[in-house]
């Protein structure tokens, strides 16, 4: 009954969320809509959307569980720890408390070790600086995409953000904006909208910008080179 209660609960939050006019749908007090309303703006509707989800399958499974409470408790906190999951939602929740963070200054670098120079590889470290060999220079239209890749990716709709996260943004042939997927679920939805992202691009550069999408597996994946790291300071070589 819990488990339903608050299926319900998130769904009216939801509703209060989204709809523009959230008092003719739910039949509330105007104190209780008032309230609803208040606490439907400190969400994330993504947040709700993966909330709903996990009930509706915690809803299925717990009818047959021995355990009905202990499983209703693990789910629980299963939803207020992105982490513990791999979804495209849990993701993109992940991203969100990152980025709250980083925007509140709670990440701050680690200390070096004693006798370690800054730049130089340890025992037990991984060089992170080294050069990334291109065979001619970035177009300033790559550079200006390379370097507002983040907010790009904030700026699109939900149902193209979750699966845009997932590609790396590269240089293709003729200085075309390539971007590599190791899941072809993913890059059909970008391609399916890659209106909504050419007009982002416009709007950054005032051109139009012939966007590449390439489809490949995870080990070529990670070697591609990902503009994006142009805005972390990556040191570029150019043959």
């Amino acid at each position: 009954q819990f488990v339903n209660d608050f299926s319900w609960y998130l769904r009216n939050l939801l509703i209060a969320k989204t709809a523009d006019d959230p008092v003719a749908v739910l039949e509330f007090s105007a104190d209780n809509m008032a309230l609803l309303v208040s606490e439907a703006k400190a969400i994330d509707e993504e947040v709700i959307i993966r909330y709903i989800r996990n009930l509706l399958e915690l809803s299925n499974r717990i009818r047959y569980a021995s355990q009905k409470r202990l499983l209703g408790e693990v789910e629980l906190v299963k939803m207020c720890r992105p982490e513990s999951e791999e979804t495209r939602e849990a993701l993109y929740d992940r991203v969100r408390v990152l980025e709250q963070k980083l925007e509140n200054g709670e990440f701050r670098a680690a200390p070096r070790a004693e006798g370690v120079e800054e730049g130089s590889a340890g025992e037990g470290t991984e060089r992170t600086s080294e050069p990334h060999i291109l065979a001619r220079p970035l177009s300033e239209d790559i550079r200006k995409i390379a370097e507002a890749w983040n907010n790009i990716i904030k700026s699109m709709p939900l149902i193209i953000k979750n699966s845009l996260i997932t590609a790396v943004p590269s240089v293709g042939d003729q200085d075309r904006l390539k971007l590599v997927f190791d899941n072809d679920f993913d890059m059909d939805v970008v391609k399916q909208r890659g209106d909504e992202l050419k007009k982002a691009l416009a709007e950054l550069t005032q051109k139009d910008i012939d966007i590449e999408y390439v489809y490949t597996d995870k080990k070529s994946l990670k070697e591609t080179f990902d503009i994006s790291k142009i805005a972390k300071g990556v040191p570029i070589e150019y043959t």
